[in-house]
């Protein structure tokens, strides 16, 4: 086996051998395994041997609109960039990797593949954007011929994308110190927190990042979340934390031992940290060339991609870091592609009201909804905004109280107004699901709903708008909560999986499309 092949196939074999158990996992490993080789086959040769000179291809705008390559590093890191997260998929790193990310350049029409290999001269000729994911001390380290190449290919025009995280976990900053040197850009040692309102959990980390400079890879964002993210070099920042923010600093034992390689801090503000607007991401310019450094990976994550704008952030990172010199309507075009549906899942708004600084699909507390989004995720296209989305097929009002909010209630009642359309509101009852709700009991009123003849047990109240649209009410809220949903890498069984699906399984009749489960596409031996 040539060793990039054997490189893809282990990695496959080592992530989603641990992702569930028995025959289970022996089959998600022969898929893996069949992927790497199927990839490696076909990237080998645009890796490593010459390819048309990218200067000359980035002199002429119109053919790298027709194709602008990217090359996702799987040589230093751990990357997978076809596995979606997916219904019975538990694996954490497979979960937060940028697949769907990647998903997201394809549909602008960019040809995006792996790396798996040392970045050469030769492999970077007519590249447009390589992105490094956050890599390990496990995988190959930087070599200086491999570090010379990089720093030639940004140089010459060339974009990066780099993918950090909190402190020096996996060692990363270690893997990344001698390259990093190159483009004097600072490592830190730290993690990102802040304080109420602009944290989604109790351990500071979890944080609403909303203060933006006028760069053009943060124009237009209103927030971005980070799920334990780090800071990045002040000299080249882009975004902070609030005033209240801090750098917690990371704990590196001797020989990393008695810990876990997240080498997290204390989550708690001590003397000597340096404290304020805390930088988490970062971009730069290299004489023709530019690098963007995002301190999360979760960030970019199949899961919390889809949350606040992260998703407009990794595209217009993309965007700068390749395109830069392309006419703005242009620069547009590719930004609604990126931003558009995902043809194969149904697109779901879930209401978050960032502008009151308050968060249900990205809080972490047991009365959050953060598991459920990602459970969502895992079937769907859900993303979760303030921001109306208007092609989306579904809304889900995470509180009753939104109805009376004036800005979310004139949004719901826009979305009910189309035809076909579905909303489900979540109630904010503690008491059986026969209570009344004075809130959702006016709004039914007003929007002169009729009730359905027939209602899904799995919901209190449905009806119909004289639009011809769906609206469905789930009294308590907890029924969706993290504390009754499992965590997104918690690992099912069959029975479990089948169980959690039955929150979503009505939806089903009225029109909601999802990917198939794990467990309906392994193909069982004969017995």
């Amino acid at each position: 086996m040539v060793p990039s092949v054997k490189v893809r196939a282990n990695q496959a074999v080592d992530s989603l051998g641990r992702s569930r158990g028995g025959m289970v996992a022996v089959c998600l490993q022969f898929q893996g395994l069949l992927l790497g080789v199927s990839i490696s086959l076909g990237t080998l040769a645009t890796a490593d041997e010459p390819c048309q000179n990218s200067a000359a291809a980035r002199a002429n705008p119109s053919e790298i609109n027709k194709s602008v390559r990217v090359l996702i590093d799987a040589y230093h890191a751990h990357t997978w960039i076809d596995t979606l997260a997916s219904p019975g998929q538990t694996n954490y790193h497979l979960l937060n990797g940028p697949a769907r990310a990647v998903q997201t350049l394809r549909a602008m029409g960019w040809d995006c593949d792996v790396q798996l290999g040392p970045w050469t001269t030769e492999g970077l000729a007519s590249v447009d954007l390589i992105v490094i994911n956050l890599v390990s001390a496990d995988r190959p380290p930087f070599l200086v011929e491999e570090i010379q190449a990089l720093m030639a290919f940004i140089r010459q025009g060339g974009g990066a994308i780099v993918i950090t995280d909190h402190t020096n976990c996996y060692f990363h900053n270690h893997v990344l110190g001698a390259w990093f040197h190159e483009l004097d850009l600072q490592l830190t040692n730290h993690m990102a927190c802040d304080r109420p309102p602009h944290t989604y959990s109790a351990t500071n980390s979890w944080i609403n990042i909303e203060s933006f400079s006028d760069h053009p890879v943060v124009q237009g964002l209103q927030n971005v979340g980070f799920l334990a993210g780090g800071s990045v070099d002040p000299k080249a920042a882009i975004a902070w934390t609030s005033p209240d923010g801090w750098a917690d600093q990371g704990r590196n034992p001797p020989y990393g031992e008695g810990t876990s390689m997240g080498f997290y801090g204390d989550n708690k503000r001590q003397p000597g940290e340096w404290t304020g607007a805390i930088p988490v991401l970062a971009a730069k310019q290299i004489e023709q060339g530019r690098v963007v450094v995002i301190g999360d990976q979760n960030c970019i994550g199949s899961i919390f991609l889809n949350y606040a704008d992260n998703r407009r952030l990794w595209i217009q990172a993309a965007l700068w870091a390749a395109l830069a010199s392309q006419p703005e309507e242009k620069l547009q075009d590719a930004l609604r592609l990126g931003l558009d549906n995902e043809q194969d899942r149904t697109l779901i708004w879930c209401m978050e009201p960032f502008d009151e600084h308050r968060y249900y699909w990205g809080q972490a507390t047991d009365d959050g909804l953060f598991h459920m989004f990602a459970f969502l995720n895992k079937h769907t296209d859900a993303r979760a905004t303030n921001r109306p989305l208007e092609q989306a097929s579904w809304l889900i009002v995470p509180s009753t109280s939104l109805l009376s909010q004036s800005t979310a209630r004139r949004s719901i009642g826009d979305f009910l107004a189309k035809a076909d359309r579905s909303v489900i509101v979540l109630g904010d009852l503690t008491e059986p699901a026969d209570a009344e709700d004075p809130i959702w009991s006016s709004w039914i009123v007003s929007l002169d709903a009729k009730p359905l003849a027939t209602k899904p047990r799995q919901v209190d109240g449905a009806y119909q708008t004289p639009s011809g649209s769906h609206l469905f009410w789930i009294a308590r809220r907890n029924s969706w909560s993290n504390r009754e949903t499992p965590a997104p890498d918690k690992p099912r069984n069959e029975a479990d999986e089948r169980l959690d699906e039955q929150k979503i399984e009505w939806m089903r009749q009225f029109g909601l499309k999802t990917v198939p489960s794990l467990l309906d596409q392994i193909l069982w031996p004969d017995r």
